[in-house]
């Protein structure tokens, strides 16, 4: 995920979390990696990551599957 710090990254100003999430969609190679990526950022920007986490669902035709998690292992699905 790069250089983010998880105690300094709930004091990003509003425009550098913007500029983080272009780079997201913009230098990821799949949405899976994009989806990966956002589920961390979005972990560590809203709470302690030791304390909480994020997944993401996507749903096509119908059928919500869990595709990004910010904790590692196996997404469920």
């Amino acid at each position: 995920m790069g250089p983010v710090i998880a105690n300094k990254l709930q004091l990003l100003p509003p425009d550098l979390v913007v500029d983080h999430l272009q780079d997201l969609v913009l230098k990821t190679s799949d949405v899976k990696e994009m989806l990966d990526e956002l589920a961390e950022f979005s972990a560590v920007a809203l709470a302690d990551p030791a304390l909480a986490f994020c997944s993401i669902t996507l749903i096509q035709r119908k059928k919500p599957v869990t595709v990004a998690s910010s904790e590692k292992g196996e997404p469920a699905g």
